[in-house]
């Protein structure tokens, strides 16, 4: 809500006092002078109960209760102070402060405040806030109306009728868009609203005042000497950062020299310096009234106050604004620079000093850039082995993975066909040699020769069982590794001649084939060196030298085009070390800027999108 907005509902509220729905006003009036996620008002009845009167958010269970705990373990401060406040919990785990103020005495009317935890250095500002309007609560049980020209009706206090005048006049000010006229407005209105002699308001400059507006005075020369006797007063104030009034604090041990000194020339009753400031800020400007022969009232001033205080963070904004742009850039480097030297907040600025150093660093420092293509084991010492003739898998010896020795036996064919064609063939030549004795024995040479021809044939044949028959046991035909072959896979299964069994191969003369995409093969260089990491054995670095590139590129499923590279171990081969074995090997291409290495596959990718 904007501020003109706020007193429009302020002045709202003040005149429907007494009216139907004054209490649910009066409680977002309340709720939004403290900042408050919800304000909750109560009435306290005969038999020490609370009736609920109005709430923001009247469901909040949980700040109830927190509410009562505190108002019931507080009660003897409540009644002394007029409130109490107290950290806790919401239902987020989330910290807030519960606070519980005194609206009337009699009959008790209490206002409870759910106030975030980040307004804790001003809890005080607040409550006062909170005091300041009390007064129209009154209206709930007694209803009471403010005339529009200020005059005071039977049941109106004056305090009520003094804060509503200034913050109608702090709404008068801000409706202002230049910050001199605003301050002339504020000055002059404070000294007609008091009838004070000199209402002044001085500003924070560099730790020294400066006089910014003087009532009824719209040019004057800070050089003359009541302008200097104003400005020292103002020191004065800034220098203990607490308000003085003189001759009151006379016995209190403060220093009022430049205050009374100002006095004597003005020839006022009392000098009065309220100091202003932001929350967790400097204080930025003082306000100086110079009574009369009258008496300001205490909730007069605290009034003043409260509506100054308001105003003030609209008065910096707007005087900053009013300043030519060089010495708004001068204050912004000024105020910049004095966070970042100052003594606050020292984890935050040693982070920043620790992110400045990684930036200069990022930005100037080099990296060894290393190029990433995938990786493979692999040997040249393979052999494929086969089925010698058709029929079936009977035993599997070794499978994928085992280590196998020069003429160990493999697997085994079923012979049982052989066996029977065997038998046949020998039956079948017994047979013919039978005929080609009765042919001979005839002397039927024509019969015999045929018969000698026949048992030629058979004796083949059988010589091819007998041959199979011997190549039904697969041997290694050197010692290796299987590559292929799972044993699962090949018992029982039915082969044809010719069909692969096993696949062996050595672990000698291993070395490594990387495959490269095609963007990083402008950044290869000649003789390269690098190190591969094998999925198997990640921790363990394998030293390389690359020794030969395939010039043409080849496509590797999705992953678009890639350069293949032969790459020399540059250690000697272990014993678990297999062909076929994967990996990421990492291929030195000397040293780049950190920066460039972060953002080369951005500036590649933008340039081909953009054709830059």
């Amino acid at each position: 809500m904007k501020s003109t907005e706020f007193f429009d509902f302020l002045r709202d509220v003040r005149r429907s006092a007494g009216a139907p729905g004054f209490l649910q006003k009066y409680c977002v009036l309340l709720q939004k002078l403290c900042l408050a996620k919800n304000c909750v008002i109560v009435e306290l009845e005969q038999e020490q109960e609370y009736r609920l009167k109005s709430a923001v958010i009247p469901d909040d269970q949980l700040f109830l209760e927190q509410a009562t705990s505190l108002l019931a373990s507080h009660q003897q401060q409540i009644s002394e102070q007029g409130f109490a406040t107290r950290q806790c919990t919401d239902q987020e785990g989330k910290l807030r402060i519960v606070a519980v103020c005194t609206l009337v005495a009699q009959p008790l009317l209490l206002a409870f405040f759910d106030i975030p935890s980040r307004e804790s250095s001003r809890i005080n500002e607040l409550i006062l806030r909170v005091r300041l309007v009390a007064d129209l609560a009154d209206a709930s049980f007694a209803p009471s109306t403010l005339l529009s020209s200020g005059e005071e009706e039977p049941g109106v206090s004056p305090v009520s009728t003094d804060l509503l005048r200034i913050l109608e006049l702090a709404a008068e000010t801000m409706s202002e868009k230049h910050f001199g006229a605003a301050v002339l407005i504020l000055v002059n209105g404070l000294a007609t609203l008091l009838g004070s002699v000199q209402v002044v308001l001085g500003w924070s400059v560099k730790g020294y005042a400066r006089i910014e507006a003087i009532s009824h005075i719209s040019h004057f020369d800070l050089k003359t000497e009541q302008a200097t006797l104003l400005q020292n007063a103002c020191e004065e104030c800034l220098d203990q950062e607490r308000k003085l009034i003189y001759p009151d604090d006379l016995d209190t041990g403060h220093i009022l020299l430049a205050h009374r000194q100002l006095q004597r020339e003005l020839g006022s009753g009392r000098i009065i310096s309220i100091p202003l400031r932001i929350a967790s800020r400097p204080f930025d400007a003082v306000l100086l009234i110079a009574e009369q022969d009258g008496e300001i009232h205490p909730q007069t001033l605290a009034s003043i106050e409260a509506g100054a205080g308001l105003m003030l963070p609209w008065l910096v904004e707007r005087r900053s604004k009013d300043r030519w742009w060089g010495a708004r850039l001068a204050d912004w480097s000024a105020d910049t620079l004095g966070k970042f030297l100052g003594p606050e907040h020292l984890w935050q600025k040693a982070a920043a000093l620790v992110a400045c150093a990684m930036l200069i660093y990022i930005c100037f420092g080099e990296w060894a850039f290393r190029l990433e293509a995938g990786a493979e084991m692999v040997t040249d010492h393979t052999r494929q082995i086969g089925a010698p003739f058709d029929g079936y898998v009977d035993q599997v010896f070794y499978t994928l993975g085992d280590s196998v020795d020069h003429h160990t036996t493999l697997a085994l064919l079923d012979v049982q066909d052989l066996y029977l064609q065997e038998s046949e063939l020998r039956a079948e030549i017994r047979r013919i040699s039978a005929d080609s004795d009765k042919a001979r024995a005839q002397n039927n040479l024509a019969d015999m020769e045929i018969a000698n021809a026949r048992l030629t044939q058979s004796e083949a044949r059988l010589q091819r069982v007998l041959f199979q028959r011997n190549q039904a046991e697969i041997t290694a035909p050197f010692s290796g590794i299987v590559v292929e072959g799972e044993r699962r896979e090949l018992l029982g299964t039915p082969v044809r001649q010719g069909d692969p069994l096993f696949k062996l191969a050595r672990i000698e003369d291993l070395y490594a084939q990387l495959y490269l995409p095609e963007a990083m093969i402008r950044y290869l260089e000649e003789g390269a060196r690098g190190e591969i990491a094998l999925i198997t054995q990640p921790d363990l670095h394998i030293p390389f030298l690359i020794t030969k590139i395939i010039p043409m590129a080849q496509v590797k499923g999705q992953q678009g085009n890639h350069f293949i590279l032969e790459a020399t171990l540059e250690q000697a081969p272990e014993s678990w070390w297999r062909p076929g074995m994967t990996g990421i090997a990492k291929i030195d291409a000397g040293r780049r800027p950190i920066i460039w290495i972060w953002t080369y596959r951005l500036i590649d990718t933008l340039r081909m999108k953009l054709w830059l």
